[in-house]
């Protein structure tokens, strides 16, 4: 989620629950009293601010989770099962289902995925979100990806949508272009349930890696 400030306290969690349906939540820190300030009245305005640099570490992040997938998809039939995001790194979980196996791919194989990756990020494509009311309307998609959900569809593009370099559905946030990614590095993969999970960075968190 995003954090920041409201009314000068720092937000240190955004969520919603099934008993505040519609209502976003927002935990803040409080002050050394306790207490709340009284700006914080039941009917009052508060203002925030979210922690930009956070948010665009985030978004470069979540951006180059696509491209990586998707090039592991198209070059080597890989899957992704599952992807997590920490505060300055994500993994993504590659099932290997086609002609290669986890056990085949090599350092040869996931270089050559990110050096594809950076050439993506140096094209500067745009990166798009188009949405669809059913999944009728998706079937002529290039998806590397089946549909969790049937209605109410949001699909995110890399590259042209015509022929993108990464189509899936998703709802999450991203750079509207490729190149402010900056970098993507993959920095390490290991053997997790019979799939292979990478380690990556992406943008400043990959840039202070590689200068230490």
């Amino acid at each position: 989620c995003d954090t920041g400030v409201l009314g000068n306290l720092p937000v240190v969690h955004v969520f919603e629950e099934e008993s505040f349906e519609g209502i976003i939540l927002h935990r803040v820190e409080l002050p050394e009293d306790g207490k709340l300030p009284a700006v914080f009245r039941v009917g009052a305005l508060v203002e925030g601010e979210i922690d930009w640099e956070r948010r665009f570490l985030n978004m470069q992040m979540h951006c180059a989770e696509h491209i990586i997938s998707g090039l592991f998809f198209s070059m080597y039939g890989g899957i992704n099962k599952g992807f997590h995001m920490g505060t300055d790194y994500f993994t993504l979980d590659i099932d290997f289902v086609d002609e290669l196996k986890a056990s085949d791919i090599s350092k040869e194989h996931i270089d050559a995925v990110e050096r594809a990756a950076n050439r993506i990020v140096w094209k500067d494509v745009p990166v798009t979100t188009k949405y669809f009311l059913t999944r009728e309307d998706t079937e002529s998609l290039p998806l590397r990806k089946e549909l969790g959900v049937d209605e109410d569809i949001s699909i995110v593009f890399v590259g042209d949508s015509a022929s993108p370099d990464d189509c899936v559905a998703c709802c999450g946030i991203h750079p509207d272009t490729s190149g402010k990614i900056g970098l993507i590095s993959i920095i390490r993969s290991e053997n997790y349930k019979g799939m292979l999970r990478f380690t990556a960075k992406a943008g400043s968190a990959a840039l202070e890696d590689a200068m230490e």
